[in-house]
């Protein structure tokens, strides 16, 4: 094989792997690991469907948004021409199925958990993502499910695992409204309408920060439920980092900022996780 051409099929693994979100991908993983945890349980296919699922929704948005990414995210693999629509089209379609596959010998419960929460991914990805609000609803309750679907496929769907679903839920709906910020330039350039376009954006960062503090009461009663020193040192961390972010937010458009702090909202995930391991 000459050089040029292993470059060129290298260049194409590094495409395909990047598409995904491999970082976001890990961290479902955790997810996964943590809500079957909670579930007092196990199951390699629960981990494995939740980790495509997680990567389906990925490439499907690049692939949806390639026009969009190239004014606000250039070096993705579409834009950049590494990908064509077509070779991430196909990805989309054999990831369905390998979903389909680690679904096959899941309890009934959660077989219909988990294509609910890809029927909103998709949902996401094709419409709902330029709908003001509801966008930022679909992608927070589709986090959330995770933790419902690794307790409903192995059969012990407990309070603990909604609990944990609550605190994902209101983490995302803050990080998206910060995420909606920073894509704001990029979204009115292509005629969508995000809450800070259409409501402003003083409301969406006072919104993100409400998020934050319903984040920080959810932690707050999980933590006098279990009174697990573990949990309340991690949630600790991650509420410092989540509030200090969000409340040290100004209401401008400058995107570096909002990019800085969507990465460090970022970072909060994983305290919180390993907290909730110890639920």
């Amino acid at each position: 094989m000459d050089r040029p051409l292993a470059k060129e099929i290298l260049t194409k693994i590094g495409a395909f792997i990047e598409i995904v979100r491999p970082i976001n991908v890990l961290i479902t993983v955790f997810v996964a690991l943590v809500g079957l945890k909670i579930a007092r349980g196990f199951d390699w296919d629960v981990v494995l469907a939740l980790a495509t699922l997680c990567a389906f929704g990925n490439a499907l948005n690049d692939l949806v948004d390639a026009k969009l990414d190239a004014v606000a995210h250039s070096k993705r693999p579409i834009p950049s021409g590494r990908l064509s629509g077509h070779e991430v089209k196909i990805l989309v379609f054999a990831l369905l199925g390998l979903i389909m596959l680690f679904s096959a010998g899941m309890k009934p419960m959660g077989v219909l958990t988990l294509w609910v929460t890809v029927a909103v991914v998709a949902a996401y990805d094709l419409k709902l993502s330029k709908v003001p609000l509801i966008g930022n609803i679909s992608v927070a309750f589709a986090t959330a499910m995770a933790f419902i679907v690794a307790g409903a496929a192995i059969g012990n769907l407990n309070f603990q695992l909604f609990e944990a679903a609550l605190l994902a839920f209101t983490f995302h709906m803050a990080r998206e409204m910060v995420k909606d910020i920073e894509d704001m330039n990029a979204d009115k350039l292509f005629g969508r309408k995000s809450l800070p376009i259409i409501a402003g954006v003083r409301f969406t960062v006072m919104s993100a920060r409400l998020f934050g503090i319903l984040f920080a009461v959810v932690s707050l009663i999980i933590a006098l439920r279990c009174r697990c020193p573990g949990f309340l040192v991690f949630a600790a961390i991650s509420n410092y980092i989540v509030l200090k972010t969000l409340f040290g937010l100004r209401a401008t458009v400058d995107r570096k900022k909002f990019s800085k702090a969507s990465f460090r909202l970022k970072i909060a995930i994983i305290p919180i996780l390993m907290a909730l391991a110890f639920v």
